[in-house]
């Protein structure tokens, strides 16, 4: 009977938690997965009835079963709009993400996908679009900042160490002309994208 009793404990706790504070990385509603720990909370309350053999009940077992809550219930709407907001915010802000959507123009679509520049930008699109949509499972999984701005720099970083500089790059630099660069020399290659 004590595991009965100890797992309705836990399942109350459970159900309390998620309503109140919702999940972070789950790919389903707050609402359903609610149904779903009260449907358990019901089955563990029969099987614990039918092990009691004229035994007392604990306490936990007479309480109440939580209610059953819309599918689509989220918890802490507001909080997940105004995090996805706020990062979204920050990404557009970060001169990371422009780095790397002048590369993923510039770059073979191939090596942009490799080096995981496609990828990046998408998921700030795709938080746009949760945005934009009220997605709130959306926003909730890509809301993180600290996550998602991270990515940004390291990528910036590893794509900066992997491509060789630009002719522009090398002026600011003063590389150009200790490499041998000239004012008259052709300078074609500028017009297919190297710079």
């Amino acid at each position: 009977m004590l595991q009965y009793e100890q797992k309705l404990i836990k399942q109350h706790e459970l159900w309390e938690q998620i309503h109140s504070e919702g999940q972070r990385d789950s790919i389903e509603y707050d609402g359903q997965v609610l149904n779903r720990i009260r449907q358990e909370i019901e089955d563990t309350r029969h099987k614990a009835a039918e092990s009691l053999a004229g035994m007392l009940p604990p306490d936990v077992y007479h309480k109440e079963t939580p209610p059953k809550v819309d599918e689509t219930y989220m918890a802490r709407p507001e909080s997940i709009r105004a995090g996805a907001n706020s990062t979204y915010y920050y990404c557009l802000r970060n001169s990371s993400l422009a780095y790397l959507k002048q590369q993923a123009e510039r770059l073979p679509k191939q090596q942009a996908d490799s080096m995981g520049i496609t990828e990046l930008i998408g998921q700030v699109d795709r938080l746009r679009d949760d945005i934009v949509s009220d997605n709130l499972i959306g926003m909730r999984k890509r809301m993180d900042p600290n996550s998602i701005l991270w990515n940004l720099t390291a990528t910036e970083k590893l794509v900066r160490e992997q491509l060789p500089p630009t002719l522009s790059q090398m002026r600011l630099q003063g590389g150009y002309e200790a490499m041998g660069g000239d004012g008259g020399a052709d300078h074609s290659f500028l017009q297919a994208g190297m710079v």
